[in-house]
């Protein structure tokens, strides 16, 4: 009996930091606004919102900095 409550308290903890770890990460609806980042993948995207969708969808975490990336690198998400 012990080790049946034990066994269901640990799934469920184990259940609550899986669903912790998730919240933030999903697509969030960006708006159209251009305030352009540069990721460190050397993409420019259209906002900090679609640079995190970006990072969501894909499992990744690249960083970013504020402007345009330099012209050598890629732009394909302006």
């Amino acid at each position: 009996m012990k080790f049946a409550a034990v066994a269901v308290l640990a799934s469920l903890m184990f259940a609550g930091a899986t669903a912790a770890g998730s919240v933030g990460c999903g697509p969030e609806q960006c708006s159209t606004k251009r305030d352009a980042v540069c990721g460190s993948n050397g993409v420019t995207y259209r906002n900090m919102c679609e640079f995190n969708n970006h990072n969501c969808d894909n499992g990744l975490q690249w960083t970013a900095k504020p402007g345009n990336c330099p012209r050598y690198h890629r732009t394909d998400r302006e």
